[in-house]
């Protein structure tokens, strides 16, 4: 309905250029092949409501666009990430979600195992490893993008379409490299040094702990099944000379994992 309203509007505004900043996660449950920036299906279904939401509202701004005739850029970012702190009253970035779930599981009464016990009173130091298995494709991939960057393209782009002709014209805000999943691991262990993540096909006897994990991180697990690439063509239009970010890997993870002894970034 927000979307609805915001274009209700518009309808006030026929000088304005309309704006929609969706996400490149429309794509919903299609896990192989290239993404168009024209595509937009809901064939293979949804992973998560907002994914839907957002197919939806870019349904609405479309037929918006093709009924008025009015200029309209969609935005679709990958997840954004950031190794810089989060200022108090904004939202916190999508890593943030994982963070909070291996807290809560490290502190939650219902899990009670040796290696976990020792984990919270800090027994690492000693030695002890707590070992957490996830049921995860170890070869899949997302697209995580640096927010620095995607707000510096977006604000590119908004001036490169600034005064074009009518037309919707859609634009991932994506990484040119996908990110491979198993750089979680690896930077979850910088900021959580007795914890040893693995990502495996099954699980057959999951701990209670794995069973947490498994319950409460569905939704995110299933976006580590992705193999599939993001076509940029009017994103490298439109930005002109701005230099690509640099590639995601377990280092900067570990920096926006919020770990204080991972490198700086320069």
């Amino acid at each position: 309905m927000g979307t609805r309203h915001v274009l209700e509007l518009a309808d006030h505004a026929p000088a304005a250029h309309l704006m929609h900043v969706s996400t490149a996660y429309v794509a919903g449950r299609r896990l192989t092949g290239h993404i168009l920036e024209a595509d937009l299906r809901e064939d293979h279904g949804f992973q998560t409501y907002y994914e839907e939401s957002k197919y939806t509202a870019e349904r609405l701004v479309r037929a918006w666009g093709s009924g008025t005739g009015r200029p309209v850029t969609v935005f679709r970012p990958g997840l954004l990430v950031t190794d810089r702190p989060v200022p108090d009253g904004l939202p916190d970035q999508p890593l943030s979600t994982l963070l909070r779930l291996i807290d809560a599981g490290m502190r939650n009464r219902t899990v009670r195992n040796a290696g976990l016990i020792a984990f919270v009173k800090g027994g690492w130091h000693r030695g002890e490893t707590v070992r957490v298995r996830v049921a995860a494709d170890p070869g899949g991939t997302a697209n995580l993008v640096q927010a620095e960057y995607a707000a510096r393209a977006m604000t590119r782009t908004a001036k490169a379409h600034s005064g074009r002709c009518a037309a919707v014209r859609t634009v991932h805000v994506t990484h040119r490299h996908n990110a491979s999943v198993d750089i979680v691991p690896k930077a979850l262990k910088v900021r959580y040094p007795g914890l040893s993540l693995s990502l495996v096909p099954h699980i057959p006897d999951p701990t209670p702990l794995e069973k947490l994990v498994a319950q409460q991180g569905a939704r995110m697990i299933e976006f580590s099944a992705h193999r599939r690439t993001y076509d940029r063509t009017h994103l490298l239009e439109a930005v002109g000379d701005l230099p690509d970010p640099e590639p995601i890997d377990e280092t900067y993870l570990a920096r926006a994992c919020g770990a204080s002894d991972a490198p700086a970034s320069a």
